[in-house]
């Protein structure tokens, strides 16, 4: 076995436990709801992510250009958005990921992403249909995504939508990794009552594994929603472009903890 390999998996049982999130993630279904109070970095997140939305908006309204898809953080290390690492880096968040994936695993860039209404008759494609797993990287059968709605997000906000990964792995055997899927072909093999819907007021939060259950989302109608996304996978698996900065700071917040320094690799 790989030397870090080896490290990263006996390290995680040596994170802090939190009893409430134990054996949350059913291997099966591949997602779980998780309870808001069991974070307490989450409120700080909140705030920074909503100061995020509220200075980007500020620049869209000046220059419509400046509006470029939905991801509305710029910056890759931890001096660029603190509160947001403190909740990625936090012993809860680690322990529900590293438990999932097996190992301590390796965060990549945190995402915010703001999705604006595109009316009620708009033509969905890309990531707006039906999904797993990435073309570009059909190797890569596990990962976690913790979503975490900023805003009040109900179903007019184009919810993230998904079906089980239990479900999801009884159709479509000959599926390819990233290939989209259109609303009536799915709903020919599994009914529309199985789809579950990431709804609810700011601080909701799911854990799910995009790479095991079909997906979609940002079919916006008429309201906006801004969802924070952290993201994590195995070291063997974690694209080197999409990795987080070790920063000088970070480094001197964290040099003495040999889980986050694994967390965050050179």
């Amino acid at each position: 076995m790989d030397l870090q390999i080896s490290e990263r998996r006996e390290l995680m049982h040596h994170l802090p436990r939190c009893g409430d999130l134990e054996n949350r993630v059913s291997e099966s279904d591949g997602y779980a709801w998780l309870p808001p109070d069991a974070f307490s970095a989450l409120p700080a997140a909140l705030t920074f992510a909503q100061q995020v939305f509220e200075q980007r908006r500020s620049q869209v309204k000046l220059d419509q250009r400046i509006y470029r898809g939905a991801d509305l953080l710029t910056g890759t290390r931890y001096e660029d958005a603190p509160p947001l690492f403190d909740l990625a880096l936090s012993n809860e968040i680690l322990q529900l990921a590293s438990d999932y994936m097996g190992e301590i695993p390796v965060l990549l860039k945190p995402r915010l992403w703001w999705t604006r209404p595109e009316g009620p008759n708009a033509q969905f494609s890309g990531t707006q249909l039906f999904h797993r797993g990435r073309p570009e990287a059909p190797h890569i059968r596990r990962q976690a995504k913790f979503l975490v709605t900023v805003n009040d997000v109900d179903e007019n906000s184009g919810p993230f939508t998904f079906i089980s990964a239990d479900l999801s792995a009884k159709i479509f055997p000959g599926y390819c990794s990233g290939e989209r899927v259109s609303d009536e072909e799915m709903y020919r093999n599994v009914p529309a009552a199985a789809t579950l819907r990431h709804v609810g007021p700011p601080g909701t939060i799911l854990m799910v594994d995009t790479c095991r259950c079909f997906h979609f989302g940002r079919r916006a109608s008429s309201k906006e929603r801004l969802l924070l996304m952290i993201q994590f996978m195995g070291h063997a698996d974690a694209p080197e472009q999409d990795r987080v900065e070790r920063s000088a700071t970070f480094v001197e917040k964290y040099a003495g903890d040999p889980v986050r320094m694994l967390v965050m690799p050179d």
